[in-house]
């Protein structure tokens, strides 16, 4: 059950941002919404993490294709964006 509630949460959470980053837009560049967005989104994930799991995985081989795949992610997010 507890990982239905966080995922609803997220769910929540990614559709909040979505709607905030639109309204920022109105009164800003598509760049700082993204820092913004991209600030928010990180510290929200490292502090669940650091909550409920110990930190041995950061130790794991395979945290570079993590990190390269939110790099992307969010490099491609923005390129999106600016499309609007």
């Amino acid at each position: 059950m507890f990982a239905e509630v966080v995922a609803i949460f997220s769910a929540m959470g990614w559709a909040g941002d979505s709607v905030l980053v639109r309204l920022g837009l109105r009164q800003s560049n598509i760049f700082a919404a993204m820092l913004v967005s991209y600030a928010v989104s990180v510290t929200c994930i490292w502090t669940y993490l650091v909550i409920t799991t110990p930190l041995d995985f950061l130790r794991s081989p395979a945290m570079v294709y993590f990190w390269s795949a939110a790099a992307f992610n969010r490099s491609s997010r923005a390129l999106s964006i600016t499309k609007l």
